[in-house]
């Protein structure tokens, strides 16, 4: 529950500890003061949210403020962060409760929630200064832990010339200590949050002898993971290339030493490894997907392992001890559930049922008893999404025009984010 209260900060404050779980959204809003800040912080929060097994109702509904664009939504140790444009909130996963929120009405906000989902960080650019203020926030409270200016990581990372998608993917890259960055010739730099202070660089890619490229980059305590690129010249970037690697590094956080390095040559095009898709977890899990190919990796960033899935499969699901993964066949269209030597151990169209309507375009929500579809390419009218399990199948009403619509699994609930057709927006809780 949140207090009643709105909080007017200076941007003079001093650093606070909270002993709840920590987690860090990087904002960037624009042309903004302390003035009219709206800062509502948690009385308490839920603790030891399970994820759900499968769904067949609309457990809890939200509507963001008024405004355009659509919702970003991230999970979170207590749920789920919502960002809708001037603000974000965060609300319990499993009813959908206001805990807090920070907002500033009319500022134009850009946000992340770092890797390991522990830390939310509000990058504040002011308009005609230089500096770029940034605040962590404790994600069980709101309370605002640390602030620091950034400077040269402000202009390098933060500057002009960045795009949205960009900027949004480098604030992910954060833990309790540093930031990490990349820049595309293959050096990785940590900085120290409270001085901004260089911390190592090394580049990671020296013994490629070939043209690098760092697409993305994570950070947990534990580990950062690199996904790098290794390829014959700019000429092949966009084209049919020969030969090129695709590696996924792990460094040390503390001074960036290799910690392991796994490659895999290709013969073709170099832009499937460039845009790989990845969905990375709090516990060092990483799903990634190579769109040209239609397949895809699971990584244990920790371990240093991954799996290569075979033909057109997808991983969408991953279990929590790693031991059984989910895949979106597309050959077959079909769900199923995998362990490590291949042997399938469910799968939806065992039930001798047709799975899906057209084909997929979105492979959907991986969820350990059946998969949730939220494409509008599978919906019919009516319908907010289409829960396929093993045993049954479930469709989720709208009383509303779906617009647009997407998802993801989150402690509590599997929280699907939508436009209706009059420009309302939405977080709704599934179970």
């Amino acid at each position: 529950m949140m207090s009643s209260d709105y909080f007017f900060e200076s941007l003079n404050g001093s650093f606070l500890f909270s002993f709840s779980s920590i987690f860090v959204v990087l904002l960037v809003l624009s042309g903004c003061s302390s003035e009219g800040v709206q800062h509502e912080i948690a009385d308490d929060v839920p603790m030891d949210l399970e994820y759900p097994l499968s769904v067949s109702e609309v457990a809890w509904e939200w509507q963001a403020p008024d405004g355009g664009g659509w919702l970003l939504s991230k999970p979170i140790p207590v749920g789920v962060a919502v960002f809708y444009g001037d603000g974000v909130t965060v609300l319990a996963g499993d009813s959908g409760e206001e805990l807090w929120a920070y907002r500033v009405p009319g500022s134009e906000i850009l946000g992340n929630v770092s890797d390991d989902q522990r830390f939310v960080v509000l990058t504040l650019a002011n308009e005609g200064e230089d500096n770029v203020e940034m605040l962590i926030l404790d994600s069980g409270t709101g309370k605002i832990l640390h602030r620091y200016n950034l400077s040269e990581i402000s202009r390098s990372v933060v500057g002009e010339g960045s795009s949205n998608y960009h900027l949004r993917s480098a604030l992910s890259s954060v833990t309790e200590s540093a930031w990490f960055t990349a820049d595309q010739s293959g050096e990785v730099t940590a900085r120290e949050f409270s001085t901004d202070e260089k911390l190592w660089s090394v580049e990671v890619t020296a013994n490629c002898p070939q043209d690098e490229s760092v697409d993305d980059i994570f950070a947990w305590d534990k580990v950062i993971l690199l996904a790098v690129t290794c390829f014959p010249g700019t000429e092949a970037k966009s084209g049919v290339s020969a030969d090129f690697v695709s590696a996924l590094i792990g460094i040390d956080p503390s001074d960036g030493v290799e910690l392991w390095r796994e490659e895999v040559f290709f013969s073709d095009h170099p832009e499937s490894s460039f845009d790989r898709e990845f969905t990375a977890r709090h516990d060092g899990m990483v799903l990634a997907r190579y769109s040209h190919f239609d397949s895809g990796q699971v990584i244990d960033a920790f371990k240093g392992e991954s799996l290569i899935t075979d033909g057109r499969e997808i991983p969408i699901w991953v279990s929590d001890d790693g031991s059984e993964i989910g895949l979106w066949d597309r050959r077959v269209e079909n769900y199923w559930i995998k362990d490590h030597d291949g042997r399938i151990k469910r799968q939806l169209n065992g039930r001798g049922e047709s799975v899906v309507r057209p084909i997929l375009a979105d492979p959907g929500i991986g969820l350990r008893q059946g998969i949730l579809l939220t494409d509008r390419v599978f919906l019919e009218d009516g319908e907010l999404a289409l829960f396929e399990g093993f045993d049954h199948s479930v469709s989720i009403p709208s009383d509303r025009v779906v617009a647009w619509s997407s998802g993801h699994l989150a402690p509590g609930s599997v929280v699907v984010t939508y436009n209706s057709n009059n420009d309302e927006r939405f977080a709704v809780g599934l179970r």
